[in-house]
């Protein structure tokens, strides 16, 4: 990688909740308006699970291989008026997880697609905003971060997302399908099975070790010791470095040029010789 690269990833989460069946069911993303990114319907005491799915259209040019972390953390309290309330200070709990939980696609038409899995409990957080019901019109905001290993990288990339939850009994029902069509034609409310975040990413080159490389690196941004004396005069780009080949090669025609007129000058061609002789002689004669 020589210059900068600019991608787009689209981040999907997903919670999922044990049903009486022993199968995982996404549970429920309460969504007030077409901007809200929704609330996670939870209940408490059961097992969850988090799915996380990553996609980008770049192809192999950003090639990732994993995800590295993912944690969740800073466990806050949003109330009906906007308030954002701080719970204790705690670190931030790693989900556990193996490769074998995540899978990675390359689809001919240019899109991958990074998906992975992990348990979480929600108790080993020890916040009262988690272990207790959530009070109607409040939220608890929980962010969610990831890393992932790409090839072109010398780090993982660094994500970071907030996700929304409420938290509600055990026996507690979320909305049904007619209850919830009714609430989407009245008040504009969606349900939803996941939450998701875009994310742009630029990718810049570190600097290069060879000398033949040198010429491709902007280092325009870069501060030089006296540079306020310039004003606001900015050093020329890649450009100058095109120009001056072009130059080079003007001035080697131009001396190759000049090279066979002094040539000409001094050896002129036998017909130009033999016509030089010829208009003497006629002016001799006219003499």
């Amino acid at each position: 990688m020589v210059s900068q690269e600019h991608h787009e990833v689209l981040a999907s989460v997903q919670l999922c909740e044990l049903n009486a069946s022993g199968q995982y069911q996404p549970v429920q993303v309460r969504a007030q308006s077409a901007l809200d990114p929704g609330a996670f319907y939870l209940r408490q005491g059961l097992q969850r699970k988090l799915v996380l799915s990553l996609s980008h259209d770049s192809g192999r040019q950003f090639k990732w291989t994993k995800v590295s972390k993912i944690q969740l953390g800073e466990i806050r309290l949003l109330d009906p008026k906007g308030r954002i309330h701080a719970s204790a200070s705690a670190d931030p709990i790693d989900l556990p997880f193996s490769n074998r939980q995540q899978s990675i696609d390359f689809l001919a038409n240019g899109t991958s697609e990074l998906a992975l899995w992990a348990f979480w409990d929600s108790s080993v957080h020890d916040n009262v905003f988690l272990n207790r019901p959530t009070a109607s019109g409040q939220r608890v905001l929980v962010r969610l971060t990831f890393a992932v290993n790409v090839d072109s990288c010398a780090k993982p990339v660094e994500f970071g997302m907030d996700i929304a939850l409420t938290i509600n009994t055990r026996d507690a029902r979320p909305p049904g399908r007619l209850l919830s069509l009714i609430d989407s034609a009245t008040n504009g409310t969606r349900t939803l099975s996941k939450t998701t975040a875009l994310f742009s990413i630029k990718l810049t080159p570190p600097l290069t070790k060879r000398t033949n490389e040198l010429w491709r690196l902007d280092t325009g941004t870069k501060y030089v010791r006296g540079e306020e004396a310039l004003e606001q005069w900015r050093p020329r780009g890649v450009t100058l470095v095109r120009e001056h080949l072009r130059n080079v090669q003007k001035q080697a025609l131009r001396a190759e040029v000049d090279g066979v007129r002094a040539l000409l000058k001094h050896n002129p061609p036998l017909a130009l010789q033999n016509g030089s002789n010829g208009a003497s002689r006629d002016a001799d004669a006219l003499l």
